[in-house]
């Protein structure tokens, strides 16, 4: 008797649950929820989902909203002009400067786009507390918008020589 009585009542809180998720989005295809406008800070903006036909509704402190489950379609976009397999590392290395900083620039080829880079120390004992990275980016030539070299400003005191690489992409 008590397995029976314990399926009947795991059997009616599932069709509950079964019930409240169908109801949302609701008959219409709309979602409806509350933001919290006022109150605390830290959780200002915080949104939750209600089910209006059930009969949630708003609190004083929050501010109702509402959207479909499928937007309109959209514009198709563009269609993109770069797509790649064809990556290269392009590296070389140089002695490091004796007053701890050394500024690098790397190119990619006429054509290729730089996607990222990095820089080593060779052999050397790398110690975080005098060695690393003073900025490490991206750059575009003067005047132009595209990136096409790849920049390290790195400090050192242990290490003899630096080796700068950059990922270049063709089409």
């Amino acid at each position: 008797m008590k397995k029976l009585l314990v399926g009947v009542v795991l059997g009616a809180i599932l069709a509950s649950a079964g019930i409240a998720v169908a109801s949302i989005p609701d008959s219409s295809g709309v979602i409806h929820g509350c933001y919290l406008t006022s109150g605390n800070p830290n959780v200002r903006g915080a949104l939750r989902v209600i089910d209006t036909d059930a009969g949630q509704t708003c609190g004083s402190s929050e501010t109702a909203i509402e959207w479909n489950q499928e937007g309109p379609q959209g514009a198709t976009g563009p269609t993109g002009s770069f797509v790649t397999t064809n990556l290269q590392v392009r590296s070389y290395s140089v002695p490091t400067d004796p007053s701890g900083y050394t500024s690098l620039f790397i190119d990619c080829l006429p054509g290729e786009v730089p996607i990222s880079g990095g820089f080593e120390f060779p052999g050397a004992n790398f110690d975080p507390a005098v060695d690393g990275i003073v900025a490490a980016h991206l750059v575009p030539f003067p005047g132009e918008g595209n990136p096409v070299r790849y920049r390290v400003i790195a400090r050192t005191q242990v290490a003899n020589s630096i080796t700068i690489f950059v990922l270049c992409a063709s089409p």
